[in-house]
């Protein structure tokens, strides 16, 4: 077996560089990439990982981590990467797909085929999944125990490794945070562009290693322009392994010496300039002639400018400048995915892209001519590198426009802009040999670094008493980038109604906050929107919500506007003449969750408790020992799969399941097709309502009070029935209105009260158990002290971890039953 031999076949029978060969064969994964835009990073990277994993010796194997963890500084433009390495994997004969009779890629459980079968590959086939928000059918949260590729921008990741997923259901954090913090390997692509995202990572990378992983977890950051000292962080305290461009080749050496000549950008021998005033008068039309003016044909041009909006407004001058025969497109990072224009970075021939910084990372284009704003030293290299990319041009150019930098520098730095224009005033060719050789010192600058104590806070995902959580955005972007995701529907005049579905990732659209916030402060145009109320279980009017914080996902009346299909997110510039914003077709198959809401419950289908647990139970045994866990925690996770619903024997769940009638089967699924319970007892025949109540808590109540296994023998497995639906984890506490017993004294937390009973389940156990809220009592033996306990002697990783193997073994079961009916 050759690795080069496999690159060829991945790649369409491109010879590796030297660099990429070392990277893959050495006796271990550096972790810092240090090599040229438009020497193959992410073919090095992908490949490398690939070739570790399934074809080098059984040692490396073993070492190298089963989910390869791709992250993208920019918002956007994630697919090319997610194309190449569908590329690759197809050429290789081992990529997963959704073919017929599949839900998701990760369901294809077909052999490898051709090189890799050839080769003696016998694992599973590898899917390619976009992380993006909202609802998605790839499914790779349900497979801990395949080998997968996860791509997506450092926004979706990083908020999921910190256990505050933007764009998805809060009750499936801990699932994302096991997965992307345990047998990981995480790819930083272009971190200079990372901003705060960069100590984020590196402290990220300590962490797992002081406080442990299962599986192992590496890290590698790729750059050619990163100061080395941001990644030693506080608790980074080493010095990292890097590796370098040192031998080139023929195919090297033309990358790296190729011409891009540079000037500063002039129309009618006029220096263009953007200032206060330009940008209302002239600016836009200047731009647009020197586009007509330096536009080379059958060649891209390609226009980088800072801000959305400058780039829509450029767009709009060229479309009108130019006939048919170029053709234009606008990229940024506020478009909805249907709606972006990815084929202009797969064409070749006469275009023009306009295009904001989304390019700097990613992205494989090769202009002839380049037009820029000023902008800090690394994101400019980076553009450059967008230029004659591979050396195929003897006479590339690069433009550059000048800016008052003093009033236009955002969202960038005077400092840093000052420091840039110094190079650029003096510097001809940008070709990376040279540039490699200048060093811009972009001196001292304070940002939050997230903590030890951060981690174990954000551990717990339980909301205060006013449905709010720790804020995370400080560790995720700069604090003048921060978005929502949002989406269009039609709305009624009363309001959307409860049972309304969750967006799909194609819906999504990213807005800045601040935009949001100006919008509904001044109710412009009739402007309408919602943010879904998990307490409460209903569409709180954006006006009344106390808080909008990044990456939720908030709802928008399509007659509200905000949005263009040819320009993306304008915001406050729709006008009602527009028109409304057309709904995307694709929705989510879902409703969105409530701390009440029960969606895995109504499957079209009758399963008794005995029958489910026993069936979880297994299947948490087979993914446990797929993944290579030791026998104790495989027997715990088998435990708790057996007991993880016997607290829906509760005459709370059974009179809810089965509308009050009475019938001698426990069901732990139901024919019915809904989302939420009315759970309630009957008392002197009066329906007594237990609103919230969580037949997790129950289950896991009911093993921690049996007698029949010691308690040092099943604390774990107790936590993780009660972590299970990602509602009751590390504190047991009542909510604000809910049912309250008579008895003052009695306690109760989520529906369950002191006292209640669990009857027998025919072939787990065979007495009825009393309840004991004693548990919610902080202090001595209470459930918190059992958690920090947990939470201690496993960490905070390997803990989710283990939660994330019940809760995907339940959804896999549940699914089946799923499955059988629609047969």
């Amino acid at each position: 077996m050759n690795y080069d031999e496999m690159f060829k076949k991945a790649t369409g029978n491109l010879e590796p560089f030297p660099y990429q060969r070392r990277l893959a064969t050495g006796e271990d994964l550096p972790q810092l990439l240090d090599i040229p835009t438009g020497c193959g990073k992410t073919a090095a990277v992908v490949l490398a990982w690939l070739w570790r994993r399934r074809f080098a010796d059984e040692e490396v194997r073993k070492k190298t981590p089963r989910r390869l963890i791709y992250c993208l500084p920019m918002r956007v433009l994630v697919e090319q990467t997610r194309d190449n390495c569908i590329e690759w994997l197809k050429n290789l004969g081992i990529l997963a797909i959704a073919h017929e009779g599949n839900r998701a890629p990760q369901d294809d459980v077909r052999p490898v085929e051709g090189w890799a079968a050839e080769q003696g590959d016998r694992g599973d086939r590898i899917a390619v999944t976009i992380l993006m928000g909202g609802e998605d059918k790839d499914e790779w949260d349900m497979y801990p125990e395949r080998d997968a590729i996860i791509i997506g921008t450092q926004d979706m990741l990083l908020s999921r490794a910190l256990n505050r997923g933007y764009g998805m259901s809060r009750y499936r954090w801990p699932v994302h945070y096991g997965l992307l913090n345990n047998d990981c390997l995480w790819i930083m692509d272009e971190v200079q562009l990372m901003g705060v995202g960069v100590e984020t990572t590196s402290q990220m990378d300590a962490f797992r290693r002081i406080i442990g992983t299962t599986g192992g977890c590496r890290s590698i950051w790729m750059s050619a322009t990163l100061d080395d000292d941001r990644l030693l962080t506080v608790d980074q305290s080493t010095s990292l392994r890097k590796l370098s461009l040192k031998e080139t080749n023929p195919a090297t050496e033309k990358r790296t010496n190729a011409p891009k000549r540079v000037e500063m950008a002039t129309y009618e021998e006029k220096a263009i300039v953007l200032d206060k005033d330009s940008e209302k008068g002239s600016y836009y039309s200047d731009i647009a002639n020197l586009i007509r003016e330096k536009h080379i044909e059958d060649s891209l041009t390609l226009v980088v400018v800072n801000t959305v909006k400058r780039a829509q407004e450029i767009f709009k001058k060229v479309k009108d400048a130019f006939d048919e025969e170029v053709r234009i497109y606008l990229l940024h990072s506020r478009f909805r995915e249907s709606d972006r224009k990815i084929e202009a970075l797969k064409e070749s021939g006469n275009r023009i892209i306009i295009s904001t910084q989304v390019v700097e990372a990613g992205v494989d284009i090769s202009a002839r001519t380049l037009i820029t704003e000023l902008a800090p030293w690394s994101s400019l290299v980076q553009r450059f590198g967008r230029c004659n990319r591979t050396g195929e041009y003897v006479d590339a150019n690069i433009f550059w426009i000048d800016m008052d930098i003093e009033k236009l520098a955002p969202p960038y730095s005077v400092k840093d802009q000052e420091k840039s224009r110094i190079q650029m005033v003096s510097l001809k060719n940008a070709t990376p040999s040279e540039l490699s050789l200048i060093i811009v010192d972009n001196g001292e600058q304070v940002r939050p670094v997230i903590r030890k104590k951060d981690i174990l806070e954000l551990f717990d995902t339980t909301p205060d008493l006013t449905g709010n959580d720790l804020d995370i955005s400080r560790f995720i972007r700069e604090s003048d980038e921060k978005d929502v995701q949002v989406y269009w529907r039609e709305i009624p005049e009363d309001g959307p109604s409860r049972e309304m579905r969750k967006p799909h990732r194609i819906e999504l659209c990213s807005a800045p906050i601040g935009e949001i916030k100006e919008l509904i402060s001044k109710k412009k145009d009739g402007f309408r929107g919602w943010q879904w109320d998990h307490l409460d279980e209903y569409w709180k009017d954006l006006g009344q919500s106390s808080t909008i914080i990044p990456g939720r996902m908030i709802l928008l009346d399509v007659d509200s506007g905000g949005y263009s299909k040819d320009l993306g997110w304008i915001g406050k510039e729709w006008k009602p003449k527009d028109g409304k914003i057309y709904e995307v077709n694709l929705k989510g198959d879902h409703e969105n969750e409530s701390t009440n809401s029960e969606i895995e419950t109504f499957i079209g289908k009758e399963v008794t408790i005995h029958d489910h647990c026993m069936d979880v139970s297994e299947k948490c045994k087979s993914i446990s020992e797929k993944i290579g866990l030791d026998s104790f925690l495989i027997d715990q996770e088998a435990l708790a799969g057996l007991w993880h619903d016997v607290g829906k024997a509760h005459e709370a769940f059974q009179n809810a399941i089965k509308g009050g009638f009475y019938t001698e089967k426990l069901l732990a699924k139901s024919k019915e097709k809904k989302n939420i319970l009315d759970y309630f007892m009957m008392v002197d025949g009066q329906k007594e309502y237990r609103r919230y109540f969580r037949h997790e808590l129950a289950s896991a109540l009911a093993l921690l009070q049996y007698k029949g296994i010691l308690k040092d023998e099943k604390k774990l497995a107790v936590y993780l029935i009660g972590a299970h639906h990602g509602k009751v984890r590390q504190s047991i506490r009542s909510l604000p209105d809910e049912t309250e017993p008579e008895d003052e004294n009695l306690r109760f937390a989520r529906g369950v009260w002191d006292g209640d009973i669990i009857p027998s389940v025919d072939g787990l156990f065979d007495e009825s158990i009393s309840l004991d809220l004693t548990p919610m009592v902080i202090g001595e033996g209470s459930w918190l002290e059992m958690s920090l306990g947990l939470l201690d002697e496993y960490g905070p990783f390997r803990l989710a971890y283990l939660e994330s193997i019940l809760r995907i073994s339940d959804w896999l079961v549940s699914r089946s039953y799923e499955e059988g009916v629609r047969e």
